[in-house]
């Protein structure tokens, strides 16, 4: 049993992933639900089931996917896509930015299609990560109606429980072609279809979660400790 009750809101220190019992691609799905739905044990549950139904080939011939199945999917990759994703070039903004201090520079300018956006504020970045969000759903930019701010309270915010593992997530999935599996990328896919591959990927998450609380306890970042959980294969 997941250390956590649906919906209730408190970060459980850790979420089990049965990865000794599962097929390759059931394992990707638990880890992609844990992303999406790291402090709902419900939500996560229902979206695991979701992926079993429209992915995994028994249960596709035995259960078939629904209606609200896809919805449940299609939601979740808009998370992944619009606060997983960016919460984690964000992070690795802040990574950046201490190996340039640690070098001797000033820290890292952003940029964004060739522009320049300013120095590293979270408010920066949010500016930029709100109008990339507004694009990735196909609205047209209109500055006038968001602050950074809602970035910070709601991508940020709901991505700091998984943030090591989004920033994974990033890594592995960035420039590779989409193929029909939950999280949508060759590299992952072929992660967790070998069992050393995927305690390392698990290994690297714990490793950027450690250093993401290190940076925070020099103050650039709010990113504390109680904020994170951990996903361990079984």
């Amino acid at each position: 049993m997941l250390p956590i009750c649906g919906g209730c809101g408190r970060v459980p220190r850790d979420i089990i992933i049965p990865a000794s019992r599962l097929s390759p691609l059931m394992v990707e799905a638990h880890f992609f639900a844990a992303l999406v739905e790291p402090l709902d044990r419900s939500a996560r549950n229902r979206l695991i089931e979701a992926e079993y139904r429209l992915y995994e080939p028994l249960h596709m011939a035995l259960d078939q996917a629904n209606r609200r199945d896809l919805k449940l999917h299609k939601r979740a990759v808009r998370v992944i896509q619009q606060e997983r994703l960016l919460a984690a070039e964000c992070a690795l903004a802040y990574i950046a930015d201490r190996i340039a201090k640690e070098g001797g520079a000033d820290g890292i300018e952003l940029r964004a299609g060739g522009e320049p956006l300013g120095p590293l504020t979270m408010e920066n970045y949010g500016l930029w990560a709100l109008r990339e969000q507004r694009r990735l759903r196909g609205r047209r930019d209109d500055p006038d109606k968001v602050t950074a701010k809602n970035f910070e309270q709601l991508a940020w915010r709901n991505s700091k429980p998984v943030l090591g593992y989004a920033v994974v997530t990033h890594l592995m999935t960035r420039n590779f072609a989409p193929v029909a599996k939950p999280l949508g990328a060759h590299a992952l896919s072929e992660a967790f279809a070998d069992p050393v591959a995927t305690k390392a990927l698990f290994d690297v998450a714990e490793k950027y979660r450690g250093i993401l609380l290190d940076i925070a306890r020099h103050g650039p970042i709010r990113f504390e400790e109680k904020d994170t959980l951990r996903l361990l294969p079984e």
